[in-house]
């Protein structure tokens, strides 16, 4: 079977620490396993605040402490478990929604307690 794979490339290419975005564009932000790598992680922090709309919602996937654990050798700028990823979006003026339904908060917590991963699920407060 001859594969043809298209030469696809990004509409747009970004560092997040400037997003070529409009004040107030977005929905809907996420970022998976990204922010364990980020250098300025204030100013990536302050560009998504700033590109999500007023009740925009960001989606944000770490690998935990745990999870970062596993690769010693990997320079990680930085470092949180899941409670810190909430008080790190808190200093950016950004609201937890995650915590508004019984069900969901029983699955994260086991989610953050079992898992390498971690999670937060925010609104900018504007």
């Amino acid at each position: 079977m001859d594969l043809k794979i298209p030469n696809i490339a990004p509409d747009v290419y970004a560092d997040g620490i400037f997003l070529p975005f409009k004040n107030d564009s977005f929905d809907l932000v996420t970022s998976f396993s990204v922010i364990p790598y980020v250098k300025n992680i204030d100013q990536f922090f302050d560009e998504v605040y700033r590109v999500l709309k007023k009740n925009g919602v960001g989606v944000f996937s770490i690998m935990n402490l745990r999870g970062l654990a596993l690769h010693p050798n990997v320079e990680f700028p930085n470092r949180f478990n899941t409670s810190q990823l909430h008080k790190k979006l808190k200093q950016h003026k950004f609201i937890s929604i995650k915590y508004r339904n019984p069900k969901v908060v029983f699955y994260s917590i086991y989610f953050d307690l079992t898992s390498v991963y971690g999670h937060a699920i925010v609104k900018p407060k504007k």
